[in-house]
């Protein structure tokens, strides 16, 4: 086998990972917004269309997988609370940042529910959250 050829493979593999890693944070996703607020590996992977040793082997514990929807989703979820609004009335700035924090909210609404419900044995959970146990 040539070298670019070897290269080909490596590079479809990754790109076959990739695909199956974000499959996964995304099929996790859903499942919560459904209302499966502490979904399995199996229905995770089931959902992902992978195999339950594909998603052990993106994520070797529950934690880790935590730990990646965490950073995938922080973005998103920081955005809907980082409006500053500087224009209008006092009232009007305070109706429009009270507003955009309830739409946060309702918004990422069973995924903070997720999160509470996960946050007994999830690191993660605990530390967005201010409660930090060891």
């Amino acid at each position: 086998m040539s070298n670019s050829a070897r290269v080909g493979k490596i590079d479809g593999r990754r790109l076959r990972s990739a695909r199956s890693r974000q499959a996964i944070l995304t099929a996790a996703v859903e499942l919560v917004e459904e209302g499966s607020l502490v979904p399995t590996a199996q229905q995770i992977a089931e959902r992902a269309g992978v195999g339950i040793r594909s998603f052990f082997r993106h994520f070797e514990e529950m934690e880790s997988l935590f730990e990646a929807l965490d950073l995938h989703l922080r973005d998103t979820y920081e955005a809907h609370f980082a409006h500053q609004f500087r224009c209008g009335t006092l009232e009007e700035r305070i109706a429009g940042a009270v507003q955009a924090q309830a739409d946060g909210y309702e918004k990422r609404r069973t995924l903070m529910l997720s999160a509470q419900a996960l946050r007994w044995k999830s690191k993660v959970d605990r530390q967005n959250s201010g409660c930090q146990r060891s």
